[in-house]
């Protein structure tokens, strides 16, 4: 993703002129009175969270031919999860946040599942988000005035998620380096298998058209780039004996491409809502005996209502309730090769000083 690599370059170039930029005049800024002092009122604020949230997984590969009937049928009964986040806001906004996520309540079938699973520490689900402004730190400890580096962001997010599958037809489930394979078994219709996925993806916004769509109730359409790898046991087509027995096998999906995230909120209810869509410009199916050009787009839905329970002049005390919905698809002109759907609702608890 070489235009990735000659942006950064061009904005570590950049960034010795915004030390030298002119300074910000503060003298113009009354500070509020004392009374009214809260910790919405600070500079500089640091947040943190711990939710509950209960995630619907529907995770697929191709369908049968000839029929509506998925291949493979993940028993994904309601995870139910635990997160922990980290947050420090400047001038009102997120310039650095950290979230870990992991199974809070195993049900008696993920315990089951876990049994093959030590190096999971108990999860059935793991994961990390993570965002970073690091302009906006840098434009606070050296005030310059420019604000052409504001809305650069860098965004992480990783999961691992082990789930139970039962095959719908005949499958061969096949694992090696090369076509022939070092390994494969057949499998019966209605075999039970132990699955993983683990997705990564790499998100750096670099433009934020705001001033543009204020008059269309988005207060921010950001613009930037995306790199994806989602690895899991798939089936990409590849049949054996005259075309009637899928093979199943270690898939790696890639994709490079554009990210688009708008955001509205609405001040009177304290609603923050948001929207991101990705686009794949070069994507990829990797297996074993070659690779595949694919297609690849993605979208995230989220709400986020807050409600002040209390503060005053050092701490302020809220609660949240959270709503999540995304999709996943790579696919090519045959086969809807992989789709991933996950909806999710939590509650939260949190403290800003």
């Amino acid at each position: 993703m070489k235009y990735i690599y000659n942006i950064l370059t061009l904005i570590i170039i950049l960034s010795p002129f915004a030390l030298n930029a002119q300074k910000i005049d503060l003298t113009s800024h009354k500070e509020p009175e004392k009374d009214f002092l809260t910790p919405k009122n600070h500079d500089v604020k640091f947040i943190i969270e711990s939710s509950l949230s209960m995630s619907s997984w529907d995770s697929g590969v191709s369908k049968i031919v000839g029929s509506n009937q998925n291949l493979l049928d993940y028993d994904t009964e309601g995870l139910k999860l635990y997160s922990v986040k980290g947050k420090v806001n400047i001038f009102d906004t997120d310039v650095f946040g950290i979230e870990k996520y992991g199974t809070f309540e195993k049900g008696k079938e993920q315990k089951e599942l876990l049994k093959l699973r030590e190096y999971s520490k108990g999860s059935a689900i793991e994961g990390l988000n993570l965002s970073l402004r690091a302009f906006l730190i840098y434009k606070y400890f050296y005030l310059y005035s420019y604000d052409f580096l504001d809305d650069i962001e860098y965004q992480y997010d990783y999961y691992n998620f082990y789930a139970k599958v039962k095959n719908n037809i005949d499958v061969v489930y096949w694992w090696g380096v090369t076509n022939k394979g070092n390994f494969d078994v057949k499998l019966q219709k209605g075999h039970v298998s132990e699955f993983t996925t683990e997705f990564n993806e790499h998100r750096v916004y670099l433009l934020d058209f705001k001033r543009y769509f204020k008059r269309f109730f988005i207060d921010s359409l950001r613009v930037g780039l995306f790199r994806t790898y989602w690895v899991k046991e798939s089936f990409v087509g590849i049949t054996i004996e005259n075309g009637t027995v899928p093979i199943i096998q270690h898939v790696l999906l890639e994709s490079d491409g554009i990210s688009l995230q708008a955001e509205y909120f609405i001040d009177k209810i304290n609603l923050d809502l948001k929207f991101r869509y990705n686009y794949g410009i070069e994507s990829y199916v990797v297996v074993s005996n070659g690779y595949y050009n694919a297609n690849y787009n993605s979208f995230d839905l989220l709400a986020d209502y807050r409600y002040d329970i209390y503060e005053n002049s050092k701490y302020s005390i809220f609660t949240k309730v959270n709503a999540s919905y995304s999709g996943k698809w790579f696919d090519n002109y045959e086969y809807n090769l992989n789709n991933e759907t996950v909806l999710s609702m939590a509650i939260s608890l949190g403290i800003m000083f």
